[in-house]
């Protein structure tokens, strides 16, 4: 569990196996919430997923740290040693919002676009999977401008557009894409049905 304060630093606590509390360590638990250590130019939002947390920055970029196996820390590469402190993903420094899956995360960028990197197994990074499963530097999902909002599932992305509908893809086992049916996954945005 993480907090953004007012004065621009970051508090997180709780499990710290994949060095997710950003304190420069890797460790078992702590139940104090302590500063996150290193992070670049202040934050004003934080977000967790699986084993990894991401910080909006101050003047919209994005740093991240904790387990990065699937590349879901933005850095290019991936693999099972974790990152213990803060450092930027390779993004414009254009974020105004983010939020992360499982193994995955996505940014809300300037003019309502939206970038993925991480775990893109079933599509849940927006990109077409054609040989590798992993995208490990940000790339923008095809198709998606003008959009209000981005939220990350487990396996899955969602996005809020100009207008108030939804738009998700990723894995679609429990029907989570809202495509009125189960099973399948989608690397392209689909319209979510019925709202």
């Amino acid at each position: 569990t993480c907090a953004a304060r007012g004065d621009g630093s970051l508090w997180c606590w709780g499990a710290n196996f994949s060095a997710q509390l950003g304190r420069g360590t890797i460790g078992a638990q702590d139940g104090t919430p302590a500063d996150v250590v290193d992070l670049p130019l202040g934050a004003s939002a934080i977000a967790s997923g699986g084993t990894h947390t991401c910080a909006l920055a101050t003047g919209g970029r994005v740093a991240c740290w904790g387990y990065n196996s699937e590349g879901q820390l933005g850095r290019g590469t991936s693999g099972p040693e974790p990152a213990s402190a803060p450092r930027d993903v390779r993004l414009p420094p254009e974020v105004t919002a983010l939020s992360l899956g499982q193994s995955h995360a996505c940014a809300l960028r300037d003019q309502g676009r939206v970038s993925c990197w991480g775990a893109n197994y079933q599509g849940q990074a927006g990109q077409p999977n054609t040989g590798t499963a992993v995208q490990g530097v940000p790339r923008d999902v095809s198709g998606l401008t003008g959009l209000r909002a981005v939220s990350g599932g487990g396996s899955h992305s969602c996005a809020v557009t100009g207008g108030g509908g939804v738009k998700c893809w990723g894995d679609n086992n429990s029907g989570q894409v809202g495509r009125g049916s189960t099973g399948g996954q989608y690397d392209v945005p689909q319209d979510v049905s019925g709202l």
